[in-house]
């Protein structure tokens, strides 16, 4: 790992939260460790520190009962909260705090403003209804049956639920998953692989608001949890294209639109954000964002087509695939968008400090 290893044990074992913010922004700024490694690759160990499975390492990642990655959020990991810092013109590095409670969770704060970050693109829920789709095909051709990687998978699953989802016959569906692995990761297809490659790659995060709101009994909602509706929305698209709509037309609803819970007050809390940037296009540029927008009209792309979001109804946007193409489609969009994004930060951010 070049000499990485030593300066992430450096950032690891410092004594303050100055000393580890002060080594991460100069591993960020003075190497080019975003282009080598992604966001989780500090926390691995031996079990996981060579491994070529990427669905593996993912599941493993979101698994409760992960020792490897245990309280681990690679959004709100120390590296990618430098890296924000590091894009914007307002914010300074001892703004950076831990999260409440945590060790290796930490936010920006200042006064009564909170920022954390978010994944852009969320992998379980489409990877679930991919896998599905892949299911039903092989399901549906006896000739596929008759590939032994194919076939090894499609034993794994008895039948696809109506939500589009491979049912486990045992256990959770993580854990089951996780435990086939190599089965699965087999019989996917290259352009699904290629996202779950880059699906911790600093582009796939971004600085968002950080305000927690309380609902019901003690749970809390933040931007994150309230824009995901279970991975459903979660996608850079619907998130980028109800953006530019508040941006282009002024509407905050559109903005209500992201959030399926106390839509209201995080829209506000949006629109506090926003104001951050003079307009849509300096809010690309300063987060590195043009690799999701048409060059020309600025206008966000469609994952699942590759096109720019023209004449559909922003606040009604659906991302999500339905058809098995149009997921080879989306995982492929994502995959070449977020390395595009990776290596813009890199240039910026080293740029940005000479």
């Amino acid at each position: 790992m070049d000499n990485f290893k030593e300066r992430i044990d450096a950032i690891r074992y410092a004594e303050t939260v100055s000393e580890k913010v002060n080594k991460a922004k100069e591993l960020l700024n003075s190497t080019d460790f975003i282009l080598k490694y992604d966001a989780l690759s500090i926390f691995d160990g031996m079990k996981l520190n060579d491994e070529d499975n990427y669905f593996k390492r993912f599941l493993e990642y979101r698994s409760e009962a992960s020792i490897e990655y245990q309280y681990v959020d690679c959004d709100a990991s120390l590296l990618c909260v430098t890296m924000y810092v590091l894009l914007s013109n307002i914010w300074r590095m001892d703004n950076i705090l831990p999260q409440y409670r945590s060790s290796v969770k930490y936010e920006i704060r200042k006064g009564g403003m909170r920022f954390k970050g978010d994944t852009l693109t969320s992998a379980l829920y489409p990877i679930k209804l991919y896998l599905g789709c892949l299911w039903e095909k092989v399901h549906e051709n006896k000739r596929l049956q008759e590939n032994k990687n194919y076939l090894e998978f499609y034993q794994l699953f008895d039948y696809v639920a109506k939500t589009g989802i491979p049912v486990a016959p045992e256990g959770e569906w993580i854990e089951y998953c996780l435990k086939h692995s190599d089965i699965i990761w087999k019989a996917m297809d290259e352009p699904v692989r290629k996202f779950l490659r880059s699906y911790m790659m600093f582009g796939n995060y971004m600085r968002i608001p950080g305000n927690s709101y309380l609902t019901g009994n003690k749970r809390w909602l933040s931007f994150n949890t309230a824009r995901s509706n279970r991975g459903k929305w979660d996608t850079v698209d619907t998130l980028l294209i109800k953006i530019y709509a508040f941006y282009k037309w002024k509407d905050v609803t559109y903005l209500e639109s992201i959030f399926t819970e106390q839509h209201r007050a995080i829209a506000q809390e949006t629109v506090s954000w926003l104001k951050e940037f003079k307009d849509w296009e300096t809010f690309l540029e300063e987060n590195c964002l043009y690799s999701f927008v048409n060059q020309d009209s600025l206008i966000p792309i469609c994952m699942k087509t590759g096109k720019a979001i023209n004449g559909i109804n922003a606040e009604r946007y659906d991302a999500i695939p339905k058809r098995y193409q149009e997921f080879l489609v989306f995982f492929g969009q994502l995959a070449e968008r977020i390395q595009a994004r990776n290596v813009c930060l890199y240039e910026k951010i080293i740029q940005k400090d000479r």
